[in-house]
């Protein structure tokens, strides 16, 4: 959503010089008997590979911020697991358990019914830190496993806490400053960074409690709330290069849901214990660890979405803590030029950056807590490093046996190129894609036309555009291995104009390959995003494990009659079942959705896809747009592949 009017005018590069090949087991008592001793940070926080030709950029530094991070070892990993809060409890696929589910309960109990955050709230969140908020009883969001691992993480700190979050608002978001704002009393470190720009549709329920964060900032000697307004040297905007001074003519006339004169941070990350108070000696005792997902943090943008996460604990969450230096160094250098900063907070956070600096540039021993290897990859706030794509695509390169996919926002070009090789080479490949709104989905309603359109190469050097599923068998485009989430829906502000509307999205960003790498984080797949277009992070987590816990909940969100459509379905060349068109038709009318609106119809959601083919124009515009990259895409996505002693993606040691 955030990046779809823009998506449409941009063309991603993705230069890739590497060969791979699908990752083998690695025998894990080595790696368990690596991690038996620390392990120095400073080998862990530069790019150490390069996928890149150096040649396709307009120079070496524009090259450089495609090198890959290295995988740091010896983390523990893990998975927030919120499959009863998705499906209900137990294993049923039937109506009546899933609106046992948790998000049923937040959409249809909770947030349907009554106003359950107003602005007069934010003035009490940072009172009574020993009592519970009095307007969040009985609210089922914080038993969900994000909101119950959040309090676990913020109560159980020691030290510090660094937090960097796009969205926060709401109940939950007000259980969660409270939260913080305990910690701080009880002698923890926060510094709270907050992008205080972008505010889809939900300004109301996250600016009062920002604004009483930045008060509470002011009069607390250990709480710092930062606005995370970014912008980097020579790109001052979020938008695609270009098309800047459009969007400030905009940006008068209508909402829009980027910054125009910032890089909106969509950062979704908390490291708690990451930073040593007087020495760095002390991480031979510290437990430093670091939560990375795709949640938004606000009841109407997140608190019933399927999203996914990991709590990561070990040395990655130091290095993330390093590769948020920049962030916080430009916050606050923001606030004081602005004097939004007293001398508490100067002092707290000249104190944390001379910490992080000390820590930066002096060997540091870390204790292992696992044996799990975590590789970032990231949009930094500085952009000095943009490589999602260089990370994401050679890992696809190198699937062998599955490739599963949650897109919330999913459309550009080389992923595509990429996931229709995979198929034609016997990869089964599965995508789970959102379609909230029209207007969203049809920046995912991209995705399967660059798959019928985009180049494969054939074993004779010649190439075809027919899709080829992973048994062999030429497919139509309407015979995708896709699938559309079913929200819950309709769009409703339940008779008040200031509410936000509660509409479901799957803002899952997940990747599962081959049933043992696993992405999480913040990005998307669409081209702005790969384009730098905003702050992000992300993690690939190198554990057979973990990935099964994950790529279970992917089979049964597929497999699911109540919560997925066939993309068949989707574009109205097959009917859905009748048990399932009572389903939604029931739900409209228990949301109270106007019977005659186009929205509260089962179809409008079912076959929301009928409306794509009368935009096959816009379609081919993509296309012609994206298509001028192609010849350089096919010459640059390589055709055989090797492998390092690792199975991992092999390409130039930096």
């Amino acid at each position: 959503m955030r990046s779809l009017y823009c998506g449409l005018f941009i063309s991603l590069l993705v230069p890739l010089s590497c060969k791979t090949v699908r990752p083998v087991a690695v025998e894990l008592n080595s790696l368990q008997t690596n991690c038996q001793e620390p392990i120095t940070l400073q080998s862990w926080l530069k790019p150490d590979t390069s996928c890149t030709a150096d040649g396709f950029y307009p120079g070496p530094e524009e090259a450089r911020k495609r090198d890959q991070s290295p995988w740091i070892p010896c983390n523990d990993v893990e998975w927030i697991n919120d499959t009863q809060d998705l499906f209900g409890p137990g294993a049923g696929n039937d109506a009546d358990t899933l609106a046992l589910s948790t998000y049923h309960r937040i959409y249809r109990d909770w947030l349907g019914k009554a106003d359950r955050f107003t602005p007069d709230m934010a003035g009490k969140v940072f009172q009574n830190f020993d009592q519970p908020l009095p307007f969040n009883q009985d609210n089922p969001i914080l038993e969900s496993a994000m909101a119950s691992t959040l309090k676990d993480l913020i109560r159980g700190a020691q030290h510090n806490i660094v937090m960097d979050i796009f969205m926060l608002g709401g109940s939950w978001g007000a259980d969660i400053l409270h939260d913080l704002g305990a910690a701080a009393d009880r002698g923890v470190e926060v510094v709270l960074l907050h992008d205080n720009v972008s505010k889809f549709s939900v300004g109301n329920e996250m600016d009062p409690l920002w604004q009483a964060a930045k008060q509470f900032s002011l009069k607390h000697p250990r709480f710092v709330a930062l606005d995370a307004n970014i912008r980097p040297p020579q790109r001052a905007s979020s938008l695609p290069v270009g098309l800047e001074k459009l969007g400030g003519t905009l940006s008068g006339l209508m909402d829009l849901i980027t910054s125009v004169d910032g890089k909106s941070d969509h950062s979704k990350i908390m490291i708690i214990d990451g930073l040593y108070t007087k020495s760095p000696d002390e991480y031979a005792n510290l437990k430093p660890h670091v939560l990375v997902t795709s949640r938004n943090l606000v009841d109407s943008a997140g608190s019933f979405y399927p999203d996914q996460g990991v709590v990561i604990r070990g040395p990655a969450a130091v290095v993330t803590l390093l590769h948020y230096q920049s962030d916080l160094f430009w916050a606050a250098d923001q606030a004081k030029k602005t004097k939004r900063l007293n001398a508490d907070d100067e002092k707290l956070l000249q104190s944390v950056q001379q910490r992080l600096e000390t820590l930066r540039t002096t060997p540091t021993l870390i204790k292992g807590q696992g044996w799990v290897s975590v590789q970032p990859l990231q949009v930094s706030a500085n952009d000095e490093i943009r490589n999602l794509d260089t990370s994401i695509i050679p890992q696809i390169m190198a699937a062998e046996r599955s490739i599963d996919i949650h897109g919330r926002v999913a459309y550009n070009w080389p992923l595509a190129m990429a996931l229709k090789e995979a198929m034609a080479r016997g990869v089964k490949v599965r995508i789970i894609l959102d379609q909230q709104t029209r207007l969203s989905a049809l920046g995912n309603a991209v995705l399967p036309y660059m798959l019928a359109e985009a180049p494969r190469r054939l074993v004779d050097g010649r190439e075809s555009k027919q899709l080829v599923d992973d048994s062999g068998r030429i497919i139509k485009e309407s015979e995708l291995p896709i699938k559309w989430f079913l929200p819950l829906h309709p769009s409703q502000k339940f008779g008040r104009s200031d509410r936000s509307d509660l509409v479901q999205a799957l803002n899952a960003k997940t990747i599962i390959i081959d049933g043992r790498l696993a992405l999480f984080g913040s990005a998307d797949l669409d081209a702005l995003t790969w384009a730098g277009g905003f702050r992000e992070y992300a993690v690939w987590v190198d554990d057979p494990a973990l990935a099964s816990e994950s790529a279970r909940q992917f089979d049964r969100l597929w497999n699911h009659d109540f919560l997925t459509v066939s993309h068949k379905v989707w574009l109205g060349e097959a009917e859905p079942s009748a048990e399932v068109v009572r389903y939604l038709k029931a739900r409209q009318e228990a949301a109270g959705c106007d019977p005659q609106a186009e929205a509260c119809q089962p179809g409008f959601i079912l076959q929301g896809g009928k409306a794509f083919p009368a935009k096959a124009p816009q379609r081919n515009v993509l296309k012609n747009i994206l298509a001028a990259d192609a010849d350089r895409l096919r010459l640059l996505i390589p055709a055989k592949v090797v492998q390092d002693e690792l199975g991992r993606p092999k390409c130039r040691k930096l």
